[in-house]
């Protein structure tokens, strides 16, 4: 009874088993094409972010942004003696390349775990409008507590440390950089 001995196996060649073996190539056929077919849907859907503009981002303290590989992000905290707490009171975006004239900065608190940090009571996030002529670089809106103070190829927010964020809830910033 060995695998080898065609003896034993003379019902392996008969009528009944080619059409198995037919039915079974149909339906191994068959199920490479279906999967064909689904995963190439699946593959090539397409995702549209942003209503298709352009958004350029990076997260760090002092981390690349895309349209400049070195830009910096340095925060500065103030003691608050009416709260006895330190407080955000300002943060200097510099070495901002002339790449990004003309491009929005979003900037963002965290703290260690869980969403975004409110920057002063009721702003989440801080937008500005950069030229890197230092003249007309703008916030975007009127964010309470908050103004800015444009250079060349830099800019500085200032926070009211009234109604900023406590220095030691902020564990992280994120820049973010999109078109105007």
């Amino acid at each position: 009874m060995s695998l080898l001995n065609s003896s034993d196996n003379k019902s392996f060649f008969n009528k009944k088993n080619k059409k198995n073996i037919n039915l079974r190539k149909k339906i191994l056929a068959l199920s490479a094409i279906a999967s064909v077919a689904v995963l190439g849907s699946t593959y090539a859907a397409s995702v549209t972010l942003n209503s298709g503009a352009a958004v350029e981002f990076g997260q760090g303290v002092a981390e690349t942004s895309a349209c400049d590989p070195s830009i910096t992000l340095t925060p500065a905290g103030e003691f608050n003696n009416t709260s006895k707490v330190f407080a955000l009171s300002s943060i200097a975006v510099t070495d901002i390349a002339d790449a990004c004239s003309g491009k929005v900065f979003r900037i963002r608190a965290y703290p260690n775990t869980g969403s975004v940090l409110s920057l002063v009571t009721g702003v989440d996030a801080v937008e500005v409008t950069y030229n890197s002529d230092g003249t007309s670089t703008a916030l975007v809106g009127t964010p309470t507590g908050i103004t800015i103070t444009p250079a060349a190829n830099s800019f500085t927010l200032n926070f009211d440390t009234s109604i900023s964020a406590s220095s030691t809830d902020i564990y992280r910033f994120t820049i973010e950089s999109k078109v105007a």
